[in-house]
């Protein structure tokens, strides 16, 4: 099987518009969920979509999904 997949779900509401619009048309059968991104509703509108989801690992962009009080465990 061949995957086309949308990256960067939940980075904004635009591109999850779009995303969907794709998966709607059948032009995607795969997405990459931004875990740290901006909207975050994808559990709600993906759930009646037949996609495979991933996760998109960001290290370097967003705001850090690791708790405040070690993230001076993750920097030099």
């Amino acid at each position: 099987m061949v995957y086309f997949c949308a990256d960067d779900y939940g980075i904004s509401e635009g591109a999850n518009s779009r995303i969907e619009n794709c998966l709607e048309n059948g032009v995607l059968n795969k997405i990459s969920v931004l875990p740290n991104g901006k909207v975050l509703d994808f559990k709600k509108r993906l759930s009646d979509k037949d996609a495979i989801l991933s996760l998109h690992i960001n290290l370097v962009e967003g705001r850090p999904l690791s708790n405040p009080a070690f993230r001076h465990t993750l920097l030099p």
